[in-house]
């Protein structure tokens, strides 16, 4: 998806929603198992989002009820969506309410280690720099 927006970055959410249904054919979703707040979650997901703040790339709204001075990781799961899934909900992305679907997770925590259980698994690499408690931190994900 990534380099489907690149090129197109100048359009903003448009990119983002030309990004999504171009590279909707070819993306499945693959096997994960997720460690947070003591409890683990497993299976087929199509999407991990860490966040801090409200809004992600192009204006979607990932997070439910994120607050960036909470000291927190609003952590978003969406697990086993389908193509059709993915179509019919598609501009919940963007208003926040895709954090009520029923495949999709929504918790808060200190930490969270994900675990990518298959070889071949797109990424969004992202490298980002937070302030937490005073000292910054790199994290690649």
């Amino acid at each position: 998806m990534v380099s489907k927006i690149e090129k197109h970055k100048h359009l903003g959410t448009l990119a983002y929603l030309y990004g999504t249904l171009a590279s909707l054919f070819f993306f499945k979703n693959f096997e994960s198992t997720v460690h947070i707040n003591s409890e683990v979650i497993s299976g087929k997901t199509l999407m991990f989002l860490v966040g801090l703040c409200t809004y992600s790339g192009g204006g979607m709204q990932l997070t439910k009820n994120p607050d960036p001075f909470d000291g927190l990781l609003d952590v978003t799961i969406a697990q086993d969506l389908g193509k059709f899934e993915i179509i019919k909900n598609l501009m919940k992305l963007f208003n926040g309410t895709i954090t009520n679907y029923k495949k999709v997770i929504t918790l808060k925590t200190e930490s969270v280690t994900i675990q990518i259980n298959q070889k071949k698994c797109a990424l969004h690499p992202s490298r980002r720099r937070i302030n937490w408690n005073g000292k910054y931190r790199s994290y690649y994900y």
